[in-house]
This record gives structure tokens, C-alpha cells and sequence, in this order.
């Protein structure tokens, strides 16, 4: 859900269920243990986009999202396509680049990950 700041810029909420691949070692007392996980965390995020250029019913959008779930923390910039079907109603393809850090025995590990999104919008 986003809020239109101008006819270029939004802010809003996102919410979103995912999984990241982690790799991390371990320190026990009796040796060091490599774990290797795919989490699913549902991810809390605060979102901005903005219109980068403008042309007829075609628009390239930037964004970033900013989140949290309950492993860590998680950073999401983007650029896409919106094709403004009708007034109130759009089509948006793009790219996302999502880096996620959460701490294990007072480290700090990070994983990345690359997507593809797709969907509509609709103005109210």
C-alpha cells in the first residue's frame, strides 16, 4: 500500500512472505558447525518510489524498501516499468536486489538474493 507524495513520488507499507538462503559458522565448545538454512520470514518494510522518467502511458520507476522480520534486518533497491493501462489502473514489471542481515553469537552475516516482481496497482 503506498501513498502518492506528488505525481512522481510514493511512500508506503509493504508486506511480504520470503526465504533467504544463509550460510554461518558456529563457535561451540566442542567445534565449529557450518549451518546452512532457508528461513521463511514474513517482512515488515517501509517503501519509497519514484517516476525516474515519464513518457506517455510508460514510466521507469526507482525504489527502495527498508525492512525488518524476525531474523534481521533486510534492504531492498529496485527499478522497474509501470505501463499506465487506464486512470486508475497499472501494470508494474522490474528488478530487486535484497540484502538481508541478521547476527548469530554476537556476528554480524549477511545473504543476498535477486528477484523478479510483477503485478497491478489500482488508484483509489
Amino acid at each position: 500500500m503506498k501513498y502518492m507524495i506528488d505525481e512522481d513520488l510514493s511512500v508506503g507499507l509493504s508486506m511480504r512472505q520470503e526465504t533467504f538462503y544463509t550460510e554461518y559458522k558456529s563457535f561451540e565448545s566442542d567445534g565449529i558447525y557450518l549451518f546452512k538454512q532457508q528461513p521463511n520470514f514474513t517482512t515488515f518494510s517501509i517503501v519509497s518510489e519514484y517516476k525516474l522518467v515519464d513518457y506517455d502511458n510508460l514510466s521507469v520507476l526507482g525504489g527502495v524498501a527498508m525492512g525488518l522480520n524476525k531474523g534481521g534486518y533486510v534492504l531492498r533497491p529496485s527499478v522497474g516499468l509501470q505501463y499506465q493501462a487506464y486512470h486508475n489502473l497499472a501494470f508494474h514489471v522490474g528488478l530487486e536486489y535484497s540484502h538481508f542481515w541478521f547476527g548469530h553469537q554476537n556476528r554480524i552475516n549477511s545473504a543476498r538474493k535477486y528477484g523478479f516482481y510483477y503485478g497491478l496497482s489500482f488508484q483509489l
